[in-house]
């Protein structure tokens, strides 16, 4: 954050009286979390397939 995006931000809470941090603990209050999953299709046969393909052309 930015100097100026942190002064308009203090400046925002400052009528609540609460600080940065009591701020965040709201707003993710009852937030849910969502682990991002990320499935890749590489398998051996393909990564030995890529290892061939390597030695072969890299002479």
């Amino acid at each position: 954050m930015t100097e100026e995006e942190y002064a308009d931000f203090a400046a925002r809470l400052a009528p609540y009286g609460i600080s940065q941090s009591e701020f965040i603990r709201r707003a993710v209050q009852g937030a849910s979390i969502r682990p991002v999953v990320t499935v890749s299709s590489v398998n051996d046969e393909l990564l030995a397939a890529l290892g061939k393909l390597t030695a072969e052309y890299g002479r």
